[in-house]
């Protein structure tokens, strides 16, 4: 084989990376199926697990391709480790959601000033630890759906962040964030 097609061939076949391409993602259509279902159900949640190695950060990484593009559906993924906190966690998924905020002046002249903030602002003058109220009053400023990707999860040490992770998930679904 020559130097280009070898070349070419170590691009497509990754086996020791996860897929990132909806193209080269094959089966577990069931599994993609439930996923979608519940992105299109407010209120609900997927938890995917299973052994190391069998496609979940594959099928995290590409389900936002099996959406329509009609669905305007923005996506955040993380990973977790072993000392991740509740409040770390929300900071880096919060960091990489981005809204514009207007702002009015005052007086008769009535200018406006636009700026671009990450959702992290909102949790700035919180000098306490965040919450899962907290989390739910941030993510319900937000106008579009999200899909947030917690990889990893098994990685966090602390019981205190996988209580209030379930505490998070619960309160969302009550007070049906999209």
């Amino acid at each position: 084989m020559d130097d280009t097609k070898f070349y070419k061939a170590g691009q497509t076949f990754t086996p020791s990376a996860p897929i990132d391409n909806k193209n080269l993602f094959s089966g577990r259509r069931r599994q993609v199926n439930s996923a979608v279902a519940a992105i299109n159900q407010r209120g609900q949640h997927a938890i995917m697990y299973g052994e190391r190695g069998v496609g979940k950060t594959s099928l995290a990484n590409t389900l936002q391709e099996f959406l329509p593009d009609s669905a305007n559906i923005y996506t955040v993924r993380v990973n977790c480790y072993t000392a991740t906190t509740f409040s770390g966690l929300w900071k880096e998924i919060l960091k990489q959601i981005h809204l514009r905020l207007t702002t009015r002046g005052l007086g008769f002249a009535l200018q406006t000033a636009e700026q671009t903030v990450s959702l992290d602002y909102f949790l700035q003058n919180n000098g306490n630890e965040i919450t899962p109220n907290d989390i739910r009053f941030v993510l319900d400023q937000i106008p579009f759906p999200v899909i947030l990707i917690i990889d990893e999860l098994d990685r966090i040490q602390s019981d205190a962040v996988i209580e209030n992770l379930a505490d998070t998930i619960k309160t969302l679904s009550d007070y049906s964030l999209n």
